[in-house]
């Protein structure tokens, strides 16, 4: 044992006690509530989330019902071949028989403007209107084709244009309109929008020169733009017209005057092998989206199919009843979006879909049957 182990002992360790500083203690206190204060609100998120989307889906499970709502005054002058409204609901126009254009302010059914859409042109018998077509222009347009009883044919567009408007591009009167009200402003309708921005909705309207289809009355009429999507070659319309006791189909050519500009149409008209009987009219008559068929549908049901693939060698292919076993008349025949598809209705309130398929079993000469394909 060494000398000094001698005089002072055994050696004893000495243990520190640890403090934490008050700086870490207040952090670990914060961070504690924080998690806590987080966890919970997640948790309460995640409930208010789901409550929301119970509240949105139950309706689903409920019967519908129907509330009382509030009429405004008809701003229609009389009955109309068509109205269309804009996206915004703040502007429509309506196109009468007698080709007046009227355009109307919906809000309040204050008519903005009425007059011919053709001046001098007679009395409008037949109508087609297409599917509107959003433009690069911000123009909604809709095309029409227009039958008139000296048997001529106009085709033309209708639609809404918008823009909008700075603050100092509107009259002082309307600097203090209030957000998502309308005022008549340069022949339409400017909206402020709840971002203070006044959105101009104004009506354009194009319509082509007459084309002569027929020495009668058009009585029925279906349009197709066969060029829409052609880029280059002569732009071409097909038209498809019942005049006095015949069916015709015609082929508009767009030719342009080297020297003036000016667009004219040359059409070539054929016939459609077709005689209705006495008091069995059709009722309907349609073109499918290629313009590769032609059907005609009368008010008992009889639908017959034309095959226009080749219009020098139109045939007739095919005739189905649409109403099998059925007293009721046709009330609806129209085409759904892409054009190939028939959705047929009747005033028993039966609602069919109806659909070319090409069949082995098939009699007709191009393989094709148009058959029943979904009961709605």
């Amino acid at each position: 044992m060494s000398e000094t182990e001698s005089k002072s002992g055994p050696s004893k360790t000495r243990r520190r006690k640890l403090t934490s500083r008050w700086s870490v203690r207040a952090a670990d206190v914060v961070a504690r509530a924080v998690i806590s204060v987080s966890g919970i609100g997640t948790i309460i998120a995640v409930s208010l989330v789901f409550l929301f989307l119970t509240s949105v889906v139950a309706p689903l499970f409920r019967s519908a019902k129907v509330t009382d709502s509030s009429t405004d005054k008809n701003p229609w002058s009389k009955a109309p071949l068509r109205v269309i409204i804009d996206e915004y609901r703040t502007i429509g126009w309506a196109l009468y028989p007698d080709g007046t254009l009227q355009v109307v302010r919906l809000d309040t059914g204050e008519t903005i403007s009425s007059q011919p859409l053709v001046q001098d042109a007679p009395t409008i018998t037949a109508a087609y209107f297409g599917i509107r077509a959003e433009t690069e222009t911000s123009t909604s347009m809709t095309r029409v084709a227009l039958g008139y009883e000296d048997g001529s044919v106009r085709l033309g567009e209708i639609g809404f244009e918008t823009s909008f408007r700075e603050l100092v591009s509107v009259p002082k009167t309307l600097h203090d309109l209030p957000a998502e009200t309308s005022a008549i402003l340069d022949g339409g309708v400017v909206q402020r929008t709840s971002q203070g921005q006044f959105r101009l909705q104004v009506v354009k309207q194009s319509v082509g020169p007459a084309v002569e289809i027929s020495d009668s009355a058009i009585g029925l009429l279906s349009y197709i733009n066969m060029s829409r999507d052609q880029q280059i070659g002569a732009k071409q319309h097909l038209i498809a017209a019942a005049a006095g006791n015949e069916l015709k189909l015609a082929t508009l050519t767009e030719k342009e005057n080297t020297f003036t500009g000016e667009t004219s149409l040359e059409p070539d008209i054929k016939p459609l092998p077709y005689q209705w009987a006495s008091g069995d009219p059709p009722r309907y008559l349609l073109i499918s989206g290629r313009g590769d068929n032609v059907f005609a549908a009368t008010a008992a049901g009889k639908l017959t199919r034309f095959d226009t693939h080749n219009v020098n060698r139109i045939k007739q292919v095919e005739s189905v009843n649409v109403l099998p076993e059925s007293n009721a008349d046709l009330t609806l025949c129209q085409f759904i979006l892409g054009q190939e598809t028939l959705i047929c209705g009747d005033s028993d309130g039966n609602l069919n879909a109806w659909f070319r398929v090409r069949s082995e079993d098939a009699e007709t000469v191009d393989g094709f049957m148009t058959s029943l394909v979904h009961e709605l």
